[in-house]
């Protein structure tokens, strides 16, 4: 910023209670990928299988683990893109989340006792993403415009 001028920034709580949650979750999702990962390649070459499936589904949850921290920087930093991001996550983590929670319903509604996962647990998926989509929607004087300046070649 060679004019001199400061540019002044927004802070909304909303923002950054999402942001806050988005790390949390991406963390811990991290560290269980990289828990699962570590598992499957403790596995024999001969597991029928498991091997591969638990290294592929860690990595998969290490990836949406970093895409979560990813955006909760870029939100702290008042970047739009944290925000574009942040609201997809939050919007198919709130859909994914309905349906894990629809099927723990469903499980403690079955008459057979232990056929299902409680309903507290499905609960856990879609609220905290129900949250950061409510947050990134009721904070958008967060994320400003970069100036010329400002913008990343």
């Amino acid at each position: 910023m060679s004019s001199g001028t400061a540019t002044v920034r927004r802070t909304s709580a909303w923002a950054i209670i999402a942001a806050m949650i988005l790390f949390v979750l991406g963390v811990a999702f991290i560290v269980l990928g990289a828990d699962l990962a570590m598992r499957g390649l403790a596995k024999g070459p001969d597991s029928g299988g498991v091997r591969e499936a638990l290294v592929g589904v860690g990595i998969a949850a290490v990836a949406i683990g970093s895409l979560h921290v990813l955006a909760s920087a870029w939100i702290a930093a008042h970047r739009s893109r944290g925000r574009a991001l942040g609201l997809v996550i939050a919007v198919i983590g709130t859909l994914l989340g309905a349906i894990v929670f629809a099927i723990a319903l469903r499980g403690a509604l079955d008459p057979n006792p232990g056929s299902g996962t409680p309903v507290l647990t499905g609960l856990l998926f879609p609220v905290p993403h129900l949250a950061v989509l409510i947050g990134l929607v009721l904070g958008p004087r967060h994320f400003t415009a970069a100036s010329p300046s400002e913008r990343e070649p």
